[in-house]
């Protein structure tokens, strides 16, 4: 009963939050680029990219407030997550009702030369050219979603939706930092060097992610991923609530408790390469996907597999899914510095979760993956691409 009133009362606070993120990112100066998706008539997605100031926004928001409102959200941590559910199940609910159904198993992209054309003559391409989906019960339609792209007012609802986790987790894991030094009775530079680390790797990871958005249109969220419950749950509590939970073994961890700093660095430098993985490899797709003529990039040679848009050089010359790899490598590193100084060993655990999200995760969609690929260019084309790129997800190991 306590957390029903807790979440009740937290519960304009964050509505307020969010609802300051949608102004932010109406109000703002923006970045407009075309997408790799298209709509219905063939014609490419615009987005609004102003994501790196809304962030900037966010955080000197939080930068100005008293101390007590600072640390709001990690000592309320219960009560806001269980408002943020809410919300993200409210969302959720409204997409269902409000968006229209369309049943292919991908959206239409820039690269469907063809189904485009047939598009822009007015052919109902959604529905007699391209091969639809599995038919789906209405709670897999509630869950995975009925729409590809909605829009609401001009404003792409998974771009909005991705602001908003980006900006509650960094949102997160400040009150975090605010509330260790509250518990610490110093000033922020008392901090560990435990904790400052994962705040550094964590926050390079948001801001990055948002300094790139016009790469992550081109990724498989925006072509592949229809917008229902587990999008928009996920950027609303999932994401900016469960990301951060290794932060909890800092914020609890024993005063004399640190890491070296030969030890931050190896940390550091474990992050750095997955990072160069997943980053390099997207952007190496990014890069062919827009001039799919170039014949290198950045001194590495850009080749496909013959007949196929597969590339199979460079990054993607590792292994078939080594941006996959690169994301766990990065889990690994952020879980480290609070399993290292933990107080116990429920808080020495618990950061491993993230880590163990990403595997649980990524695994069995590299095998989908493969699956898609094959029925796409057929098995021969398939077997030619094994060949050449024979790992899977750990270059030179699996």
């Amino acid at each position: 009963m306590a957390f029903v009133v807790d979440t009740v009362e937290a519960l304009p606070r964050v509505l307020l939050f969010y609802s300051a993120i949608v102004v932010l990112h109406l109000i703002l100066p923006a970045f407009v680029a075309d997408g790799y998706a298209c709509d219905w008539t063939g014609r490419p997605l615009r987005y609004r990219l102003n994501g790196p100031l809304v962030l900037a926004a966010t955080v000197a928001a939080w930068a100005v407030l008293p101390p007590d409102l600072q640390s709001y959200a990690a000592i309320n941590y219960w009560a806001c997550l269980g408002a943020s559910n809410l919300i993200g199940l409210v969302a959720a609910l409204l997409l269902f009702v409000c968006t229209g159904s369309e049943p292919a198993c991908r959206c239409l992209t820039v690269d469907q030369k063809e189904l485009r054309e047939r598009a822009v003559k007015g052919e109902d391409v959604c529905r007699t050219a391209i091969t639809p989906s599995p038919p789906r019960t209405i709670a897999a339609h509630f869950f995975f979603g009925r729409s590809f792209n909605p829009r609401l007012l001009g404003v792409d609802l998974k771009m909005l939706l991705y602001a908003f986790g980006a900006c509650a987790l960094s949102w997160n894991v400040l009150s975090a930092a605010a509330l260790r030094e509250q518990l610490m009775g110093g000033p922020r530079s008392s901090l560990s060097t435990a904790q400052l680390l994962y705040s550094a790797l964590l926050g390079w990871f948001i801001v990055e992610y948002m300094l790139l958005e016009v790469v992550h249109l081109y990724t498989y969220d925006f072509m592949c991923e229809k917008l229902g419950f587990k999008l928009c749950w996920g950027c609303c509590l999932f994401y900016p609530f469960f990301y951060c939970i290794g932060v909890w073994s800092l914020v609890t961890a024993p005063s004399d408790s640190d890491l070296s700093a030969g030890v931050a660095l190896a940390i550091g430098l474990l992050f750095a390469g997955g990072w160069l993985l997943t980053r390099g490899a997207n952007i190496q797709k990014f890069v062919f996907k827009r001039d799919p003529s170039r014949t290198s990039w950045l001194g590495l040679p850009m080749r496909v597999v013959p007949g196929t848009r597969l590339l199979c050089s460079g990054f993607w010359g590792l292994a078939r899914h080594v941006n996959y790899c690169g994301e766990i490598v990065q889990a690994i590193a952020l879980a480290l510095p609070g399993s290292l100084v933990a107080a116990d060993r429920y808080y020495s655990a618990l950061p491993w979760l993230y880590p163990l999200y990403y595997v649980a995760i990524l695994l069995p969609r590299q095998v989908d993956d493969d699956l898609q690929i094959a029925t796409k260019y057929g098995e021969a084309a398939f077997a030619d691409y094994t060949k050449r790129v024979p790992y899977r997800v750990v270059p030179r190991l699996w």
